[in-house]
């Protein structure tokens, strides 16, 4: 409508506001937070927005608004540039087929029987996906799980030493104690600094399972 009535401040407004809300409750750099909050904070205030987990999508609608402008631009170049940059548009949106995830499955992870059962995955998190492309190999029950909006709700109590946000060391009991038949900590998955803070946390739990050099720590009951 405001490019039918030629005008310009209204759209690019919209987009200002719609990249806004794509960077979140809270501006970040190199993917640190900066303490700065930002306008996406106010919206999660309104019922049914708490639940919004992926501001990022905001990107989407401005990328489909900013696509008008940028066609109404390319009908005013004159035909000889249209054609070169209908081309190269064409050869932007061919996806390429690259690998962007290991789809492997470590060998720890091959548990077969019942009596495996069940197998509990930490750092426990309810939002962590990557443990779910291993449970559809053993088909085994976890005592965790995902939930890609999860309620009001956390982890269970025996689970809650080997959480994410946990910053206390695990023992043996806690091991024996957590429901669990196989616990892996998966130290492949957590960059240098998150993986050094959590072998301290589970070092003395796992105990001669703890080597420094394997990409995860398989603890079983005895």
């Amino acid at each position: 409508l405001s490019l039918r009535r030629r005008r310009g401040f209204a759209p690019v407004a919209v987009l200002f506001l719609l990249y806004i809300f794509a960077l979140g409750p809270e501006l970040r750099f190199l993917g640190r937070p900066l303490g700065f909050p930002l306008p996406y904070r106010l919206l999660q205030m309104f019922p049914l927005m708490s639940g919004a987990r992926a501001p990022a999508r905001f990107a989407l609608l401005g990328g489909c608004f900013a696509s008008i402008l940028a066609v109404r631009e390319l009908w005013r170049l004159p035909a000889r540039w249209r054609v070169p940059l209908l081309s190269l548009l064409a050869v932007e949106l061919v996806a390429p087929s690259l690998p962007l995830l290991d789809s492997s499955v470590p060998r720890e992870y091959a548990f077969e029987g019942g009596d495996r059962a069940p197998v509990l995955e930490i750092p426990a998190s309810l939002q962590i996906r990557r443990y779910y492309q291993f449970a559809t190999v053993d088909r085994l029950p976890r005592l965790d799980l995902h939930m890609p909006r999860p309620p009001a709700m956390s982890l269970r109590e025996e689970i809650l030493p080997f959480s994410l946000e946990s910053g206390e060391p695990i023992t043996a009991q806690d091991l024996a104690g957590c429901g669990a038949a196989v616990v892996v900590y998966n130290r492949w998955l957590l960059d240098e600094e998150r993986r050094a803070h959590f072998d301290q946390l589970y070092a003395e739990g796992f105990g001669v399972a703890a080597d420094p050099l394997d990409s995860v720590w398989v603890w079983e009951r005895p």
